[in-house]
């Protein structure tokens, strides 16, 4: 009777260590959960494990989410860039994304991202939209991705807003 007694508690033990929420894999398979989704955004962003960035980048790129994209550009992963470079389109209505892809690039600065983001300083808006932060965040990347000196060499490209 005690043997198993025994086995039944060792089996318990290892089934209640399955998912170690302190493990990314345990949220990275909840990604695929509409039920548990947002947890697992939540908790991959706070564990801040790099092993987390390519499944936060293809979930996004399934569902195109502020909050995970947001969530991808807390890592400061070379990684993101491409996911960035393509979260750069806007318009007057749809601009969040753009404005998170924008700042994210100037805190990961990567050459192929600079021509992306003179292209978003260079679209046509009205001076009183709220897409202009779109610029504004652009601006401010490409400052810290060219650097005080190599700006000069870019601004016939970039027109005053």
């Amino acid at each position: 009777m005690r043997h198993v007694l025994l086995v039944a508690l060792l089996g318990a033990s290892t089934v209640a260590c399955v998912s170690d929420p302190r493990d990314p894999n345990t949220w990275i398979k909840k990604l695929d959960n509409p039920v548990d989704q947002k947890d697992a955004v939540r908790e991959l962003v706070r564990l801040k494990d790099p092993v987390a960035v390519q499944p936060l980048i293809d979930f996004y790129k399934k569902n195109h989410d502020p909050e995970v994209l947001k969530g991808i550009a807390t890592f400061k992963d070379k990684r993101q860039v491409p996911a960035m470079i393509d979260s750069l389109e806007y318009s007057d209505e749809s601009y969040d994304n753009a404005a998170t892809a924008a700042a994210a690039l100037g805190d990961t600065p990567d050459p192929s991202a600079v021509e992306p983001l003179i292209k978003a300083l260079q679209k046509p808006l009205s001076i009183k939209t709220r897409a202009n932060i779109v610029k504004q965040s652009a601006m401010e990347s490409l400052a810290k991705a060219l650097g005080e000196g190599q700006i000069a060499g870019h601004s016939r490209y970039i027109d005053p807003i």
